[in-house]
C-alpha cells in the first residue's frame, strides 16, 4: 500500500514539474531591445568590441540590440547602472579587466562581480604589452 501511495506522489510531482517546465520553455527572448553597457568612451577598445557585437547579435536575435556608453570612475558608473537594472537579460555589461580591478582599488563598491553579475560568454581578449626604456635594467624574467 505505501509503494503504491509513494509511486502515485511522484508521479503527480514529475507531471507538475514537466508541466512548469513547458510553460517556462514557451517564453520568447528578446520581445524587446536588449542594451549593452560599455563603460567606456565611444570610440574607445571596449565600444568597439560592443558595436560589433551588438551588430552580430541584432541579426541573429532578430531584434534590436543597443549600445549604451557610460564611461568614468573605471567602469563603475557603467557596472553600477547594470548592477541596479532589473535581471531579465535585457541589459548587459561588456566587463573588462578594469572592473575587476575595481573590485580591490574601491573600499564600498556599488555592487560586486560575483553576486550581482553572471558570466555570459567571453567576447574578445587583448594582449598587453610593457614597454620601457632600454636603459632600465629590467628583463622578462
Amino acid at each position: 500500500m505505501r509503494t503504491a501511495v509513494k509511486r502515485n506522489r511522484v508521479f503527480v510531482l514529475a507531471t507538475v514539474t514537466l508541466a512548469c517546465a513547458n510553460n517556462a520553455l514557451a517564453q520568447e527572448y528578446p520581445v524587446r531591445a536588449v542594451r549593452v553597457v560599455a563603460a567606456s568612451s565611444p570610440g574607445s577598445g571596449p565600444d568597439v568590441i560592443a558595436r560589433l557585437m551588438a551588430q552580430k547579435l541584432t541579426e541573429r536575435l532578430s531584434q534590436q540590440v543597443v549600445v549604451d556608453n557610460r564611461a568614468g570612475v573605471g567602469g563603475n558608473l557603467g557596472a553600477e547602472a547594470v548592477a541596479r537594472a532589473a535581471p531579465d537579460g535585457y541589459t548587459l555589461l561588456l566587463a573588462m579587466a578594469s572592473h575587476a580591478i575595481g573590485m580591490t582599488l574601491y573600499k564600498k563598491p556599488a555592487y560586486d562581480l560575483i553576486r550581482d553579475f553572471a558570466a555570459i560568454a567571453p567576447v574578445a581578449s587583448t594582449p598587453f604589452v610593457l614597454v620601457t626604456h632600454r636603459s632600465l635594467p629590467a628583463g622578462s624574467g
